[in-house]
């Protein structure tokens, strides 16, 4: 019995490290493929070049209806400048970041937050770009849709409520 146990167990952790070697081989052609793309792509030098790229891009995309380019150039353009916003917001964190260090009154408080507010400036920098990213995906019919809220939600709780007698 305690053989058989143990088979089990072998089984189960050699099935799990093939899994793992299964996922990594895959993730390493993807990575693959994304770094080649990248060593071809040398168009691209500055955001006025991204700009006129992405939308040549949207324009010559054949099977997009007109509705789908004009939501697209939307989140673009909406994207673009939120983007710009916080772009502008970095540069003066940065430089009030630069002053403080220089500056014979260094206030290590100060430069601690001026720090966290580039890091979350920085954050929502990459938030505002994948959203758009999102928002692009389900305007061409290939992104996930928010899903659908269960008619028994908020149920389940009233029950276990009703049930346990907590509260």
């Amino acid at each position: 019995m305690g053989n058989l146990k143990m088979r089990k167990m072998y089984l189960i952790v050699a099935l799990g490290a093939l899994l793992v070697f299964v996922q990594s081989c895959a993730h390493d052609d993807v990575s693959r493929r994304l770094d080649e793309k990248i060593a071809h792509e040398n168009g691209v030098k500055s955001k006025r070049d991204l700009r006129t790229e992405v939308g040549k891009v949207i324009e010559q995309t054949p099977g997009l209806s007109p509705e789908q380019k004009g939501e697209i150039r939307s989140i673009r353009d909406g994207a673009h400048g939120d983007l710009e916003k916080l772009r502008l917001e970095s540069l003066k964190l940065r430089s009030v970041l630069v002053k403080d260090i220089i500056s014979a009154d260094y206030d290590s408080p100060e430069v601690d937050l001026i720090k966290k507010r580039l890091q979350e400036v920085e954050d929502e920098r990459l938030s505002t770009l994948f959203r758009a990213v999102r928002r692009t995906n389900v305007a061409l019919g290939s992104g996930p849709r928010p899903e659908p809220v269960p008619r028994w939600k908020g149920k389940c709780k009233k029950s276990w409520m009703r049930w346990t007698g907590k509260k």
